[in-house]
């Protein structure tokens, strides 16, 4: 029997192609990440945009931004990629490097910078929420109002601890009131106190705005992980591409 010995060069073409099906796959996984991306950073921008302008430092409202730039970056290399696959032209490749480039240094940012907060909003979070009470509707603080009101319409409470908290404020020992964001609602009316008897909450908001940010920033940690994780996974397999190719690739 005579070995027919297959040519170095239509191995390394064997090679390499199914290293290019994998990394279409790959692509596809990038564009899946890209929505999971979208999913979590509209989600806090949406539906969690009370916790903006509570924290004196970076909070993550502001981080989801940055995580949503990075879903759009990701949802451009798949794009790319996939126009890549289609043609192999390698100017798609070299701008799908460039958003692997990009995603991943939005990622760790996103990664960081939420770790960072992780560890410092549980001893911020007292003083920043009495802060923004005791400035409610002061005229140089005007973010204040909207903080409070937000984050007191949101979880339905009243104060960090109680309504206590407001007794000492500017705003109550000029008015002698709780603001309208303390109410009750009933009804669809706007103010305490009227003729439908509606009455003032008296939960804190401490306990659920604690666990909100947590959770929040928990979701921005691990979903930045994982993306970092993948784009890494990216850049492997596009080192195993060139590698395989001895010769010109395309």
């Amino acid at each position: 029997m005579i070995r027919v010995e297959k040519e170095p060069g239509i191995y390394v073409e064997q090679k390499k192609s199914k290293i290019i099906s994998v990394l279409f796959s790959y692509i596809l996984l990038l564009g899946l990440l890209s929505f999971i991306i979208f999913g979590v950073s509209l989600t806090i921008i949406c539906e969690k945009h009370y916790l903006h302008g509570l924290f004196q430092f970076t909070d993550p409202w502001d981080i989801a931004w940055i995580l949503f730039c990075a879903g759009v970056v990701c949802l451009t290399g798949f794009i790319i990629g996939v126009l890549f696959y289609n043609s192999s032209n390698p100017i798609y490749l070299i701008v799908y490097c460039v958003c692997l480039v990009l995603a991943m240094v939005l990622l760790i940012a996103t990664l960081w910078t939420s770790a960072v907060f992780y560890q410092k909003f549980p001893s911020r979070l007292h003083d920043d929420f009495l802060r923004v009470i005791h400035t409610y509707r002061v005229p140089r603080f005007g973010s204040s109002r909207r903080v409070v009101d937000d984050i007191q319409t949101s979880l339905q409470c009243c104060g960090l601890n109680n309504h206590t908290d407001w007794l000492s404020t500017a705003f109550y020992l000029t008015i002698n009131q709780w603001p309208d964001s303390c109410c009750l609602f009933r009804f669809k009316q706007v103010y305490c106190g009227d003729v439908f008897s509606l009455i003032y909450q008296y939960k804190g908001c401490s306990e659920e705005l604690y666990n909100d940010v947590k959770t929040v920033t928990r979701a921005l940690i691990g979903t930045s992980a994982a993306g970092a994780i993948i784009v890494l996974l990216g850049w492997f397999l596009l080192i195993a591409l060139f590698n395989k190719s001895k010769k010109k690739i395309f």
